[in-house]
């Protein structure tokens, strides 16, 4: 299930095993590798944070 923000798609593929913030960027790990995701906004970039988590609990 992809996240939908800023007009784009991310897709993420479970289980996430890290996850990182600062300001408007987001680094996880999950079974693909390491991604990064930077946001214009701080609220988009936590609700992504959000989603991860409670994605696939």
């Amino acid at each position: 299930m992809p996240f939908k923000v800023e007009d784009r798609q991310i897709d993420v593929s479970f289980p996430v095993k890290a996850i990182s913030i600062h300001k408007n960027a987001i680094v996880y790990t999950d079974k693909s590798g390491k991604n990064k995701e930077i946001f214009t906004q701080k609220s988009d970039a936590l609700n992504f944070m959000r989603w991860l988590v409670n994605s696939h609990v």
